[in-house]
């Protein structure tokens, strides 16, 4: 009975339709079911960011991230588990397309960084290392 209780709390995840039910609204955050729902585990651009390319070049990286998203979990079946709430009432959730974290495919596409606590954290690709901005 106790592993009951305690199995309960680890695994309250929602299993969430497909995508027609799920809303991206930004970068991170998702409408579902009526819900906001702030993605956990990385970080990426704000929505109005404006990046520069390897080029030098500006390019409005925090609507790329958007589309992203939207493109990500478009046809796809979701599966989130809440983390708690935020200071403004959102629901903070880990959701993942399969075995895969969103966050994961944010990440690996070069459109987020992950987060480890409140700090990003960043693999370098050519030393395997974690690098922290300062």
């Amino acid at each position: 009975m106790r592993c009951f209780a305690l199995c309960a709390l680890l695994v309250a995840s929602v299993s969430v339709g497909h995508a027609e039910q799920v809303r991206v609204l930004d970068r991170d955050t998702l409408l579902i079911a009526g819900k906001r729902v702030r993605l956990v585990g990385f970080d990426a651009p704000e929505s109005r960011q404006q990046c520069l390319s390897a080029q030098g070049r500006s390019y409005p990286c925090g609507r790329k991230a958007t589309q992203f998203l939207k493109n990500l979990i478009a046809g796809k079946r979701l599966a989130c588990e809440s983390q708690g709430m935020d200071k403004y009432g959102r629901t903070l959730a880990r959701c993942w397309i399969g075995r895969r974290t969103l966050g994961s495919h944010m990440v690996e596409a070069g459109q987020a960084v992950a987060m480890i606590g409140p700090f990003p954290f960043v693999l370098l690709a050519s030393s395997k290392r974690p690098y922290r901005p300062p």
